[in-house]
């Protein structure tokens, strides 16, 4: 059974093209077993909580599961389920429900001040062994660059992300053209009938990023996406995560888990 002897937060600096500023949590059981977890771009108020509010809630006392924590961090229940697992032997995966040993790796590729710079850099990627390429696209840099990354790449696995910039359907109908296996964060994610309207015309999977169940729920009632783009650290916690993992996948939808932010443990 866990019971925590220390909490420990450490504010960290990171480097310029990533968030500025992240808070790494530290959990040492009496044993001497840590667990780790980060709260992405915190601010004071977060710090004084996690030093104060929760050590105080969490040092000396017994528990028997993360999920039996109530009122939790994201970063203290990740810290959580890290050292949960650690005392068991078992990799974080396995002890949230996940079976599978190998995954699909994307990478993703800003927008360049060309296209064929844009070309080469897929290229470099390719060469590299990555058979799935994520274009990041804005309006105006959406179907000139996809178009040349497809006749350079035929076979390529594509996908792009257009992180909330579009309020207009009709670039991103285009591109469906151009064989997209995933047309990712299309519009801003309370435009669920946005969302709803382009999954109908297009034969790649809209995806969504969302951060509750609750939330998730809007999506699935209109059909509006196909994918789900799983944050775990946008999430409450990581069963509140699970939860809404479990919903999509019930509905016949596959799961994306989005990361690369931070300091990298989320």
């Amino acid at each position: 059974m866990p019971r925590v002897r220390e909490l420990e937060v450490f504010r960290i600096v990171l480097p310029v093209g990533r968030r500025s500023e992240s808070l790494l949590v530290k959990l040492t059981d009496y044993a001497g077993m840590t667990g780790w977890g980060e709260a992405l771009a915190p601010g004071g108020k977060t710090f004084s909580r996690l030093e104060e509010t929760l050590g105080a809630l969490l040092i000396g006392v017994d528990w028997e599961h993360p999920d039996a924590l109530p009122g939790s961090d994201p970063a203290v229940d990740m810290a959580c389920w890290d050292l949960w697992t650690r005392m068991r032997g078992v990799p974080l995966a396995h002890a949230v429900g996940g079976t599978r040993t190998s995954l699909m790796a994307t990478v993703r590729l800003s927008p360049d001040t060309s296209v064929e710079n844009l070309v080469a850099r897929v290229n470099q990627q390719v060469c590299a062994g990555y058979g799935h390429v994520t274009l990041d696209i804005r309006p105006g840099w959406d179907v000139e660059p996809v178009r040349a990354v497809r006749q350079a790449y035929p076979a390529l696995t594509l996908a792009v992300d257009g992180a909330g910039a579009y309020t207009e359907e009709g670039q991103l109908v285009a591109l469906d053209s151009y064989g997209i296996e995933v047309i990712e964060r299309p519009f801003a994610v309370g435009d669920v009938n946005a969302h709803a309207s382009l999954q109908d015309q297009v034969a790649a999977s809209v995806a969504v990023e969302v951060r509750s169940s609750a939330e998730l729920d809007d999506f699935l009632t209109l059909r509006a996406a196909r994918v789900l783009l799983l944050r775990p650290t946008a999430f409450p916690s990581l069963t509140e995560a699970r939860r809404a993992h479990d919903r999509a996948a019930a509905a016949g939808w596959d799961i994306q888990c989005a990361g690369g932010q931070g300091a990298g443990l989320a």
